[in-house]
Order: C-alpha cells, then structure tokens, then sequence
C-alpha cells in the first residue's frame, strides 16, 4: 500500500460522514487511483492498494474496504452505489500444501457494472464480473464468475434471483426504491 494511500485512510477517519468528497477524492487521485467525475466517497473507507478505477457519478459509502492488487485490478463503472461495510478483495492465494494452505499470492478483477447498487454488508471476491444494472442484495457474498446484466443477486454464495428490465421507467412501474 503506498504512503499516500496510508495517509488518506488515517486522515480522513474523523471527518464527517458526508461532505469533504473533493478534498478525499484529491488524495486519491494523487495516491494513483482512478477517479472520474462527481465520485462521492463517504467517510471510514479504506483503500489498500491503488489498482483501482471508479467512474463518474459514483458513491462509496461509509466503511467500505477496497483490498486491489496488482493482479486483480478493481474496476467501478459509472453511476454505481456502494452501500455502507461493503467488502472488495481482489487477491487471494492458489491451494498450497498441507503445512501452509495459503500458497502462491494470486489475484483477478473485480468489475462492477455501470448503475449496479451493491447492499449493505456485501462481500464481492476476486474474479467476480457483475453486469450492468445489477443489484446485489444485502449480505450477500459475491464469488468468481460472470453475473450477466440487470442481475438481482442475493445469498451466499450469491445466486441470481431476478432479471430486471434494463428501463423501468419505460414500462410506466413505479421503482419500489425511490
């Protein structure tokens, strides 16, 4: 993890939990990582490592940890929201032998689609490819696969439940979220 990444993950624990996003979104980008625009992180994130990219418009809640490495870079696409204590882990380790189970450091992308929203308490691991406008319910645990768009994941591990239509609004149905 790099200095300026320590730094950020200790200075901004005592701010409030809104506001204060251009100031954390500055240190960010000067640590390495990707942002685009209007990105909103909340207060208590950590970020380990910098192998990461996060599109316009996103949210990253409060208490989220981002473990990326440089063999599983973690990639947010626009407009995703990412609710509180939501854990991203990137490497992992191949089976070793009977003395020490946690062999060779090993690691895969995690990509999260444009305009998903990630729940409560989710935990997405290394290899795991969420399509766009997927949502994936609370305390799920999302594993290594390719979960296709519009997706609603829920369980552990998680399982697609549901498809939903890739524009609600256009079916005249009220978003039971809003």
């Amino acid at each position: 993890m790099s200095i300026t990444l320590s730094l950020f993950n200790l200075f901004i624990a005592p701010l409030p939990q809104r506001g204060f996003f251009t100031f954390r979104s500055k240190i960010l980008r000067f640590a390495g990582l990707k942002l685009g625009r209007n990105v909103k992180v909340a207060s208590g994130v950590k970020f380990f490592d910098q192998y990461i990219s996060i599109g316009d418009n996103a949210w990253i809640g409060p208490e989220v940890m981002i473990h990326s490495c440089k063999l599983g870079p973690i990639i947010i696409g626009d407009s995703v929201d990412i609710a509180p204590r939501v854990l991203l882990v990137s490497g992992t380790h191949r089976f070793g032998h009977s003395t020490r189970r946690a062999g060779d450091e090993h690691g895969a992308e995690i990509r999260i689609g444009s305009g998903s929203w990630v729940g409560a308490n989710v935990t997405i691991i290394s290899g795991a490819k969420i399509g766009i406008g997927s949502i994936i319910a609370a305390g799920s645990v999302v594993i290594a696969g390719d979960y296709p768009d519009n997706a609603v994941l829920a369980g552990a591990p998680a399982q697609i439940k549901k498809t939903l239509s890739p524009l609600l609004h256009d079916l005249n149905i009220a978003d039971p979220f809003e």
